[in-house]
Order: structure tokens, then C-alpha cells, then sequence
């Protein structure tokens, strides 16, 4: 091959892959806004379709019940049947599900819509992870993608507050519902233009444990939810029952995974301590990361900020997370990716921290931008060399299922964290949402004394909060560092050709 030939070769092989990333990044942006526009619009969708307390619930949870069941199928799918095939019918369940939603009539069809766009999510999701994995082979143009991933997922959480009322004022609460069904048309059409694909490998689903790791995640999900509920809380009757359910469906999912020749779960997967470690930090960090739901309600109560200037505020959220993936992809270059996502951790840990400190009489500029800023840099930090360990070393034909796990860690363990941290911000103010409620009624009533005292009873409530966030950080920050050290990724072990760049 000429000079020239190969040039060219070069030149379409990067053209060719950065598209692909452009894709795979603007679907994982796409799936991460929806979750922040729909939660803006909430109070519009129960006044347009009358939606009871119940329903309006279901509007969240029907998304996060088969969003986070079927995770796993859909990363085990994906690795039987090709990833850019699953991950396409992903995208199209995803695009066609919004399209439903925002043409609904009545709050069963927007409840339905939402739980196929869950459905949808839970394929694409850790396929298009996986083709990230598979696309780059070379580690420091892999590393790069990643981050780039991770810029996709902060901004989509920051431009979704923003957007959510900016969409709910000027086109109704259906245009957070559409406004997902033009960025994935274009991707979907691009799908087959950029993306490789995988091929169809050797193997069959095991459909007994796919039925059992589903359920089972899906009545834990949904447990979590009711008893991290202040009007229901951890003496919920079906709350519970939904848990001993599920610790049922998992233990026996367990069982049979140990004992299938074809796991969908694959036990190997857990032989390698770092890999475990970061499955382990995945979930607490994920935890912790519901720090954001009382984020949001100090800026919107505390702070008195309306939802369009709230959604604002956190646009530094977004900065921080794309400063810390981009230090944390080049970091790992020369350390061992444990100890990037422990300074990132360490980070975090600063900004919560922080938070702790916030009192009733609190500024943004003084006080929450830096802590955000601190906090989101440290997150960025973490996630990325996390993902990076649970797929060094993967074979490739686990590599869907892999990122599936640390996908379902991330679902299971804010499910969790969200359930821990109500309750715990619930006790300490004597009742979390009559503290709201008794805030709304001062405010109305111009009672100044009144208004004071809630404020202080909320702002305790959210500090306990954030000590259990800093908790849970600490206790991933051990769990990681536990471990031995592995490589960083820019070292390969002796006798490896290193692989050519694709980037």
C-alpha cells in the first residue's frame, strides 16, 4: 500500500470513529436528559392528564423498574446477537416510546410510554458502553472516548434542568417527551453508517435467569422506592414484601448462574478483585450520587430559586463533570486507574464536605458553586477510571454484560442511596415532607418566623443527607483502595502487540 493509500486508510478509519463516538455520545446525552426534563415537567403532566399521586409516581418509577430489570439482558443480548443490532432496537423502542408519550391523551398511555422507553434505555445503554469499549482498542484513544462519555451523561443532567422548564413554559409538557424523538432519529439513521458491528456470537439467552434477575431487580427497584417514600417509609407492607421478593428472584438467580453453562451472568466476571472492587464502588458511588435530589430541593426552597433559574445553577455541574473525566483520561496514562478514581473520590468527598456546611442563610456564589464545582470535578474523576477497570481485560464477548453490571450497579445503588437518605432526612426533621409542606404554608401566609423555622428544620434534614452521601464516598474510597494496585492503561503486559490507535 502507497504512502498515500495508507493516509487515506487513516484518515476515513479516524473520520469513522469519531462519528461513531458522536453518536454513542448524543444517545448516552439523550437517555440522561430525559430523566432531568420528565422529573421538571412532573407537576404539568398530573394538571394536563389529571394524574393521581400514584400515577404521577408511576410516570418515574415505570421507567426506572424496566430500565434497571432488563439491564442485564440487554447487555447480554448484545453480546449473543451483535451490540450495533440490540443497541439499534434500543434506540428505536427509546424514539418511539417519546413519540407515544408526547401524543398521550390519558396518564395510562404516558405511564406505558415510559415504561418502553425504559425497556428501550436498558438495551442501548450498555451496548452503546460496550461499542465504546470494542470501537477504540487503542487505551489512551479509549480513555478519551470514555471521558467524552462521560461530558455526554453531565451535560445531559444540566441542559435536562434547564431545557425541562424552559420545554414545559413554551410548548407544554409534551415537548420534554419529544424533544428526544429528533436526536434519535438522527442517530438511529446513523447507527448503521458509523458503528461496527459485533456479529453474532456462539451461545443462548438463559431465559429462566433472565426472567429471575429481572423480576428480582425490578421488585428491588420498586421496594426501595416505597420505603424511601416519607408517607409510606420502612413499615410499607408492600414495600417490604417487594424486598423479600426480590432477595428471593436474586438468591435464586445466583443459584443458577453458578450451576448454567451459558450464564447470563457470567461468574467470571468477578474472579478478577479489582473488577469486583469497582462493581462494589460503582454501587456506593451510585449511592451516594443521590446527594443531587437534595441539591435540588435547597436550591428550589432554601435558596427560593424558580425552576428555569434552579435549572441554571446547575449548569456548572456539568463543567465539572467534563474538567474531571478529561484529567481523569489522561491520569490514568501514568497511574493505575484505582488510584485516579481515589483522587476523585478524595474530591468529592472535599465537596460534600462542603455541602455540610450549608446553613439557611447560605449563597450560591459563596457557597454552593464552589462546593458543586469541587464535587462534580471529583465525581468525573471517579466514574470514568471505574468504568475503565470494569472493562480492562474483558473478553470480548462479556463485554456488553459487563458494562450491564456496573450499569445496574449505578440504578441499584441510587435506588438505595435515594431510599437511605430520605429516611434519614425524614428522621432528623421530624417529618421530611411536613417540613416541606409547612415551608409552603409560611411562604404563603408571609409568616416570617414560621418561614425561618422550616428552613432550619429542611436545611438539618439535608445535612444529614450529605453526611450519609460523604459516608457512603468514603466507604467506596476504601473499597477501591483495598485492593491490589493494577496497571495504568498505559502499560501493557510483556509479550502484547500494542494495538493500533483508532482514534
Amino acid at each position: 500500500m502507497s504512502p498515500t493509500d495508507q493516509l487515506t486508510v487513516d484518515v476515513t478509519g479516524r473520520t469513522r470513529s469519531r462519528a461513531a463516538l458522536t453518536v454513542l455520545a448524543a444517545t448516552q446525552f439523550m437517555l440522561v436528559l430525559d430523566g432531568a426534563v420528565v422529573n421538571v415537567a412532573l407537576p404539568s403532566m398530573q394538571s394536563a392528564l389529571r394524574l393521581s399521586d400514584a400515577g404521577l409516581a408511576w410516570v418515574v418509577n415505570g421507567y426506572t423498574l424496566t430500565f434497571g430489570g432488563l439491564l442485564l439482558v440487554g447487555g447480554r443480548a448484545g453480546d449473543l446477537l451483535g451490540r450495533r443490532r440490540v443497541f439499534a432496537l434500543g434506540l428505536g423502542v427509546f424514539t418511539l416510546a417519546s413519540l407515544a408519550g408526547g401524543v398521550a391523551s390519558t396518564g395510562w398511555l404516558l405511564v406505558a410510554s415510559r415504561v418502553v422507553q425504559g425497556a428501550g434505555a436498558a438495551l442501548a445503554a450498555p451496548n452503546a458502553t460496550a461499542l465504546v469499549s470494542t470501537t477504540y482498542e487503542h487505551a489512551q484513544a479509549r480513555a478519551r472516548a470514555f471521558s467524552i462519555m462521560a461530558t455526554a451523561s453531565g451535560c445531559g443532567t444540566a441542559v435536562g434542568l434547564v431545557a425541562g422548564g424552559i420545554l414545559t413554559q413554551l410548548f407544554s409538557w409534551r415537548g420534554v417527551m419529544l424533544v428526544n424523538v429528533p436526536i434519535g432519529a438522527v442517530a438511529l439513521i446513523a447507527t448503521p453508517r458509523v458503528l461496527p458491528e459485533s456479529g453474532p456470537r456462539t451461545g443462548q439467552m438463559d431465559w429462566g435467569s433472565a426472567i429471575l434477575g429481572t423480576a428480582g431487580l425490578a421488585a428491588l427497584v420498586y421496594s426501595l422506592t416505597r420505603v424511601g417514600d416519607p408517607t409510606l417509609g420502612w413499615t410499607d407492607g408492600l414495600g417490604l414484601s417487594c424486598l423479600g421478593l426480590a432477595g428471593a428472584s436474586l438468591a435464586t438467580f445466583v443459584q443458577r448462574q453458578m450451576r448454567s453453562a451459558q450464564p447470563l451472568l457470567p461468574p467470571g466476571l468477578f474472579r478478577s478483585r479489582q473488577r469486583s472492587a469497582a462493581f462494589l464502588a460503582v454501587l456506593l458511588v451510585g449511592a451516594s450520587l443521590s446527594v443531587t435530589y437534595f441539591l435540588s430541593l435547597y436550591v428550589q426552597q432554601v435558596l427560593q430559586y424558580r425552576p428555569v433559574l434552579a435549572g441554571l445553577a446547575f449548569l456548572p455541574f456539568a463543567l465539572g463533570i467534563a474538567g474531571g473525566a478529561w484529567a481523569a483520561s489522561r491520569m490514568v496514562h501514568r497511574l493505575p486507574a484505582q488510584v485516579v478514581a481515589g483522587l476523585g473520590m478524595a474530591l468529592a468527598i472535599i465537596g460534600v464536605e462542603m455541602y455540610r456546611g450549608f446553613s439557611a442563610h447560605s449563597t450560591y456564589n459563596h457557597d454552593l458553586l464552589p462546593a458543586m464545582l469541587v464535587w462534580a470535578t471529583g465525581m468525573g474523576g471517579t466514574l470514568l477510571p471505574l468504568t475503565l477497570i470494569v472493562l480492562r481485560d474483558v473478553r470480548p464477548d462479556e463485554a456488553g454484560v459487563a458494562s450491564a453490571v456496573s450499569g445496574t450497579m449505578q440504578q441499584v445503588g441510587g435506588a438505595v442511596g435515594l431510599a437511605l437518605l430520605l429516611t434519614l432526612a425524614s428522621s432528623k426533621t421530624g417529618g421530611f415532607s411536613g417540613a416541606t409542606r409547612a415551608l409552603a404554608v409560611a411562604q404563603k401566609e408571609a409568616d416570617g418566623v414560621g418561614v425561618a423555622r422550616a428552613l432550619e428544620a429542611l436545611t438539618r434534614g439535608y445535612a444529614t443527607a450529605y453526611t450519609a452521601s460523604l459516608i457512603l464516598l468514603v466507604a467506596a474510597l476504601a473499597v477501591i483502595l483495598a485492593v491490589p494496585l493494577g496497571r495504568s492503561i498505559g502499560v501493557r503486559r510483556a509479550g502484547r502487540t500494542p494495538s493500533v490507535p483508532r482514534d
